[in-house]
């Protein structure tokens, strides 16, 4: 895959770069001139990265940045199982992944086509390994969680953990398990206690790294909901008016670390994955508006009252954008317990 100046977007930048830094037009010319004459380009690419980058007005911070995002773009190819793949990270994950170009078999509960699939197989928490999934997989990514209540909760930690001993004895060699910030022993959430339980049960494992995203940016989960009441009301009713400071990271992002830590040889046990600076939901949404050239009026609620609200609409049977667990989870996502993970392959 030839060098783009695309491609340093949204990677970590060295403290000496400016943002208007990119390769140098002789280094992209030349890195994609190996690349399309050798098979496995990796280890000349490097050399050629530094030779050409000292030779320039980069400096040696800058240097390893280019080799970070050759050796991320140019690296290895891997064969991956997503559970999950239907979710708002799982389809852009799969995107991500086979842009990056590695082969993956995507579980979703309908099997219904999904782009960026290699392979899309109907599978469900609890469900048995398919035996035309029974392969050696270089990392399974587990995405899927099923949200209905406590008996939703014990389906997601049992079966999370049978399809990944199954695939441990496949000889499967890493398993990424997707996490949350609001997992923590003082969890108030059933999110965030099910995925507590799962990192608890998995720390023990060898081949299992943790990941715990922040807020997540982008057209789908809580945010894209608040995205679109936006994009469809002059008003936006926010917990405490939305002022408490929130981890967060946006999905394109996201999916680039996820393949960070999937193709990368040493990894933490642990993730922290989101900005290092913290927002405010208020700002957020703000902003959001303002690019769609809308504007917004912020309605404080107390979180209080707005638990005894969605809890009331849930025993009611009616429907909101957001529950009462997800409220939960976002203030949980408030507190400064997990802080962002500083790591580079």
């Amino acid at each position: 895959m030839p060098l783009s100046e695309t491609m340093v977007t949204g990677l970590p930048r060295s403290s000496s770069q400016s943002d208007n830094q990119k390769p140098t037009p002789r280094l992209k010319a030349i890195i994609n001139l190996i690349t399309f004459l050798t098979p496995r380009p990796e280890n000349f690419i490097l050399i050629v990265a530094a030779v050409s980058s000292k030779s320039s007005r980069y400096t040696e911070a800058d240097i390893e940045y280019h080799v970070y995002v050759i050796r991320y773009r140019m690296g290895k190819h891997m064969h991956i199982l997503l559970t999950g793949a239907s979710g708002f990270i799982g389809t852009n994950l799969l995107i991500s992944a086979a842009q990056s170009g590695h082969t993956v078999v995507a579980f979703s509960r309908n099997g219904r086509s999904l782009p960026g699939a290699t392979t899309v197989v109907q599978w469900s928490l609890g469900d048995p390994l398919p035996e035309h999934a029974r392969q050696k997989f270089d990392c399974a990514i587990h995405l899927a969680h099923d949200f209905s209540g406590m008996e939703g909760s014990k389906r997601t930690i049992d079966g999370t953990l049978s399809i990944m001993a199954a695939l441990r004895d496949l000889g499967t060699r890493r398993q990424v398990l997707f996490s949350s910030v609001s997992a923590h022993a003082g969890a108030q959430s059933t999110y965030g206690q099910t995925k507590y339980t799962l990192e608890k049960l998995c720390r023990d494992q060898s081949d299992v790294i943790i990941v715990r995203p922040g807020l997540v940016l982008g057209n789908g989960g809580i945010f894209g909901r608040i995205r679109n009441w936006v994009r469809r009301y002059p008003f936006a009713p926010l917990p405490d008016g939305g002022r408490g400071q929130v981890r967060s990271i946006a999905i394109e992002e996201l999916c680039e670390d996820t393949l960070r830590i999937v193709t990368s040889d040493n990894v933490p046990k642990e993730m922290n994955l989101f900005d290092e600076d913290s927002r405010t939901l208020r700002s957020l949404v703000k902003e959001e508006a303002y690019a769609m050239g809308r504007r917004v009026l912020i309605i404080p609620i107390p979180s209080g009252l707005l638990f005894g609200v969605l809890r009331t609409c849930e025993a009611l049977a009616l429907k909101l954008p957001v529950t009462s667990d997800n409220l939960s989870g976002f203030l949980a996502n408030q507190s400064d317990i997990h802080q962002p993970s500083a790591w580079y392959p």
